[in-house]
């Protein structure tokens, strides 16, 4: 008991010095981080590039975690029922929230291409063990999707669900099925 009590005691003694510390901390930056300049596979910076370099945004290269644990797209969740190509969801935009998630789950059907638009992305869900409609197995599918199902007829385990990201312009989605009609929840 008296070492859980210490294991707090330090948690909380250390969160108190990081919020001084926050607080205490000039909040523009000692100097302007450049971007290195492309270079080709045949020539390498020199000292003066590297100079002022700056790593990445840490924020630019946990996007797709951030997205994970975003807010949907709102509140309740809807049923689209998709029979055509070309059915549409409206994405509201939402100043006070930089990244949402439309967070996506096959209800019914076998296959689903939706895009998001004008954020250029594109997801499909399909039902484990359903055909593969043929003009998806090279194109028009996320990476990980295509990587996954590469030289495969069928759709593999955990592609029922998935998630698109949005800015806070909002957008909608686009949905589109070849084959039987397909039921898509959205939150």
């Amino acid at each position: 008991m008296k070492t859980l009590l210490i294991i707090v005691a330090l948690v909380a003694v250390s969160f108190i010095a990081l919020l001084a510390y926050g607080a205490g901390r000039d909040e523009q930056p000692k100097r302007a981080c450049e971007r290195l300049p492309a270079f080709g596979a045949d020539s390498e910076p020199d000292e003066d590039d590297l100079e002022d370099w700056c790593p990445p945004s840490f924020a630019e290269r946990t996007r797709g975690l951030q997205a994970r644990f975003a807010p949907g797209i709102g509140r309740t969740k809807h049923v689209i029922e998709v029979r055509q190509p070309g059915a549409s969801f409206p994405v509201p935009p939402e100043p006070d929230e930089e990244v949402r998630m439309a967070k996506l789950k096959l209800l019914s059907g076998s296959f689903v291409l939706i895009r998001a638009t004008p954020e250029d992305a594109s997801i499909c869900l399909c039902a484990e063990g359903a055909p593969i409609p043929p003009p998806h197995l090279t194109g028009g599918c996320d990476s990980r999707w295509r990587k996954k199902h590469s030289g495969r007829a069928v759709c593999q385990g955990n592609f029922d669900s998935g998630g698109l990201v949005f800015g806070p312009t909002g957008g909608a989605l686009q949905f589109g099925t070849v084959g039987p009609p397909a039921r898509v929840q959205v939150q």
